[in-house]
């Protein structure tokens, strides 16, 4: 979503707020992207609840496109909470601070597909800090790494993932796709289930059988989670 002319009225209010965290929503109003502030009632300064009349006259008036708020001087990296809020409510989430860096979140169902922001790793990354409370990232990664010679999924043990051969809620699950190395991972969901974000689809939940299982290699657990 390209809201670059609105980016100085949301810095400007968000300086206004300081050090409390600023928030508000960017919505649609007759075909315009539109940035509405929102008075933030929490009692403390590093948390947001919008107020909720200002929120629902909002919504009311306009289609809510995303929900905005700042980490002041803080990184931009969202929260458990934040993941938990944007994931519940089916709505987008946008951080930023004093400064001027931003982060875009998603809901964990329905992302576009881009290279390093919302992919398969990036999926299951979010699901573990939403979850979890974990930090799973693996950072500067090359695009068609798996034809490159490189096979990122041979390190998950330094992230404390061990191998299991149960399928149980949470466990990561890691797949060769006509490669001769992993290339895919995805979450069990439960009931034959998985949440995954496959090259160039919307992240989405389905089936495991029949087709997603002839390609599995391993089923991952963390070893925090190994006595759950």
């Amino acid at each position: 979503m390209d809201f670059q002319e609105l980016k100085p009225s949301i810095l400007e209010h968000g300086e206004a707020c300081y050090p409390q965290e600023s928030c508000g929503v960017i919505g649609l109003k007759k075909n315009k992207k539109i940035w509405t502030p929102i008075t933030n009632i929490s009692e403390t300064e590093d948390t947001f609840v919008m107020n909720p009349k200002e929120y629902t006259k909002a919504a009311i008036t306009q289609k809510i496109l995303a929900v905005v708020h700042s980490h002041q001087d803080y990184s931009t990296e969202a929260s458990k909470e934040d993941l938990i809020q944007c994931d519940a409510n089916n709505i987008d989430y946008i951080i930023f601070n004093r400064k001027n860096e931003w982060n875009h979140v998603k809901p964990l169902k329905g992302r576009p597909y881009i290279w390093e922001k919302f992919d398969c790793l990036t999926l299951v990354s979010d699901y573990y800090k939403m979850h979890y409370d974990m930090t799973v990232t693996w950072s500067d990664r090359d695009s068609d790494w798996y034809n490159k010679g490189l096979d990122y999924f041979a390190e998950v043990d330094r992230f404390g993932f061990k191998e299991v051969q149960d399928l149980s809620i949470g466990n990561a699950l890691l797949f060769k796709v006509r490669s001769s190395v992993e290339n895919h991972c995805a979450i069990y969901l439960g009931n034959g289930k998985i949440l995954h974000h496959s090259y160039n689809r919307l992240s989405i939940v389905e089936g495991l059988y029949p087709l997603w299982a002839k390609f599995l290699t391993r089923v991952l657990k963390h070893e925090s989670l190994l006595s759950r």
